[in-house]
């Protein structure tokens, strides 16, 4: 079984109360990689969707290699995917992906997300894929 950036299972399910099979909530990861699927589709359609990018700050590292991109400028808490795109009186689009269940906003998290809004960004948490498309649509006005 393979599992995504925060340990959790990607594929398959498990058997819940009563031995029912029950899906397993995907990951972060594989949630993100379909937000990024949907926006290479749609490049032709809107060229402003292929500037969406993902802020590698997350995942699990060895203190080494914290230390040495805290260094560069890494920042816990700064949302994951971000559209340089202004658009209905914003700056840009910050999005901070979560599971679709049981994902939460950390305390640093939401410092980041009121101060990019005090700066005229939108910011958006979204739990799951369909909901950061939603969002990436809405924006847009696709």
């Amino acid at each position: 079984m393979k599992r995504g950036r925060h340990g959790s299972e990607t594929k398959g399910s498990t058997a819940g109360a009563g031995g029912k099979p029950q899906a397993v909530i995907p990951s972060e990861d594989d949630e993100q990689a379909i937000v990024f699927q949907w926006a290479q589709y749609h490049e032709g359609r809107d060229p402003r969707v292929a500037l969406l990018f993902h802020i590698p700050n997350g995942g699990a590292r060895n203190i080494a290699t914290a230390k040495r991109l805290k260094g560069l400028g890494v920042k816990s808490g700064v949302p994951d995917l971000f559209l340089p795109v202004a658009a209905r009186g914003f700056h840009g689009l910050w999005i901070e992906m979560k599971r679709q269940r049981k994902g939460v906003i950390s305390v640093t998290q939401l410092e980041w997300i009121e101060a990019l809004r005090g700066q005229q960004y939108l910011v958006v948490v979204a739990k799951g894929a369909e909901e950061a498309i939603e969002a990436l649509k809405q924006y847009l006005e696709l």
